[in-house]
């Protein structure tokens, strides 16, 4: 069974992806990595099979929909578990069916979800701590100056003597270096050697 290059990327990448492009490979991979889950969520809430079936399927296409407003693709999982959470309310209240949730069923599958978020999350600060700790010490002091201390561009532009465009591009430059280092571990090492 061949892999394609979807199914390697983690979810964050596949958004973004499928938001600049509107890819059907992207989308459709991560059709299938939370179709099952999705389908057991609407389940343990509406307690019917057939009407999950419509549930996730709706929810897939108001994802396809509205992907592109999502600002922060990190929080897609919790984002697509929102709209399922409102899909299977609406439904429950437009049928007036009163039923009993069992509340620890869904504990169990938001738990699941949330453990899976949680270490997408962690790779992602491990790959940007590595691309920050392989990048040159200027770059360094420059993004630190930033982001860590929230330095203002005009305290920047004072503080390394250089225009307000200059001191934007730089930091555009920085942030691009930092993420390449984080998305190939490998061939950064090779550049800092040089």
């Amino acid at each position: 069974m061949k892999t394609s290059a979807s199914q390697l990327l983690p979810d964050t990448q596949l958004v973004i992806q499928y938001q600049k492009t509107a890819n059907p490979q992207a989308f459709g991979e991560l059709y299938k990595r939370y179709y099952p889950k999705l389908y057991k969520y609407c389940i343990v809430l509406t307690k019917d099979r057939e009407v999950s079936l419509d549930l996730t399927q709706d929810v897939f296409l108001k994802t396809a929909e509205k992907l592109h407003t999502l600002q922060y693709p990190i929080t897609f999982t919790a984002w697509l578990f929102r709209i399922a959470h409102n899909e299977c309310i609406d439904y429950l209240k437009n049928a007036q069916k009163q039923r009993a949730i069992d509340i620890g069923e869904c504990y169990e599958v938001a738990a699941e979800v949330a453990d899976e978020t949680i270490h997408e999350k962690e790779r992602l600060f491990e790959k940007m701590e590595y691309g920050l700790k392989s990048a040159d010490p200027e770059t360094q002091d420059l993004l630190k100056a930033k982001y860590l201390e929230r330095a203002s561009i005009h305290d920047l532009t004072e503080r390394y003597g250089i225009s307000e465009s200059a001191m934007k591009m730089r930091l555009s430059r920085a942030r691009e270096r930092v993420a390449k280092y984080s998305q190939h571990p490998a061939s950064s090492q090779l550049q800092i050697a040089s």
